[in-house]
């Protein structure tokens, strides 16, 4: 923190402090802290444990669709090679999955996932020791303002066709042909198979082709739960249906009979002559 802190205040407002490196900088802070001099020598250990931790932490995020459901919604980040990619970030210590989410995609873009987000309709692969889970959101307005909350974390927010991104060896998560294009998605290019799959179930279940308004969030205030179908929804709608069906072929009691029952039941007697 005390890192990102660095660069994203001190640098911005003063361009001749020097650029340093994570190990760089904790090196720098351990020699001149007190309580952390006694681990000055570990640096560079300590430094190689947290990264590795840090790429282990569990990831969350969301595809956001337009609505067609032929783009989604990509980010780039501002490092010096930067890649597309979906909005996500890493989970804090006891914060649901859903919940991050929704910070992540907020502090990347803008757009506030609450009372949108679905937990049944998400995408879970495992990218480089690092488990990332996105949740899809279907039928987002092309129009929508979209704005990073955060400092030089995210350098551009566009919409990009699905059918325009490179494809990729499923079984390697890596680009079919290593080109510049190619490389440019290789953060986004791991999820595609599954979401075109999951596209094309949803496109093929019960859900309207063209969703009315009650289908789609608002684009003003807090969003409301968009009542789009899951790919499994019709599995669903016709075992509701059945269970109706059984409830009505069941043969129903007499009104008398059910008050005989009842009296029997409680150990009183029957009143034959007034029913």
């Amino acid at each position: 923190m005390a890192h990102w802190f660095y660069e994203d205040n001190y640098r911005q407002r003063d361009g001749k402090l020097p650029y340093f490196t994570l190990r760089e900088f904790m090196s720098l802070m351990f020699q001149h802290c007190p309580d952390l001099k006694i681990h000055a020598s570990g640096v560079d250990t300590i430094v190689s444990s947290w990264i590795d931790y840090k790429i282990r932490v569990p990831g969350y995020g969301a595809i956001l669709l337009n609505d067609t459901l032929e783009k989604c919604l990509l980010v780039k980040g501002c490092s010096a090679r930067p890649s597309w990619g979906f909005p996500r970030g890493k989970v804090n210590k006891n914060e649901k999955e859903v919940d991050c989410a929704i910070r992540e995609v907020y502090e990347e873009v803008g757009y506030d996932l609450s009372g949108v987000i679905r937990s049944e309709d998400f995408i879970e692969k495992k990218v480089r020791d690092q488990t990332i889970k996105l949740f899809i959101v279907p039928f987002i307005p092309e129009n929508t303002h979209f704005e990073c909350k955060t400092k030089n974390e995210i350098s551009a927010i566009e919409w990009h066709k699905i059918s325009e991104i490179p494809t990729a060896n499923t079984e390697s998560n890596q680009p079919k042909h290593q080109s510049n294009n190619a490389i440019n998605y290789y953060m986004a290019i791991p999820f595609l198979p599954r979401l075109k799959k999951w596209i094309e179930q949803f496109k093929n279940s019960s859900a309207p082709s063209t969703p009315s308004s009650a289908h789609r969030p608002q684009t003003k205030g807090t969003p409301t739960h968009p009542q789009h179908l899951s790919p499994f929804a019709p599995l669903c709608s016709s075992k509701k249906k059945e269970k109706q069906k059984k409830e009505e072929t069941k043969p129903k009691k007499d009104k008398h009979e059910e008050r005989e029952m009842m009296v029997m039941l409680r150990g009183g007697r029957v009143d034959t002559q007034n029913p």
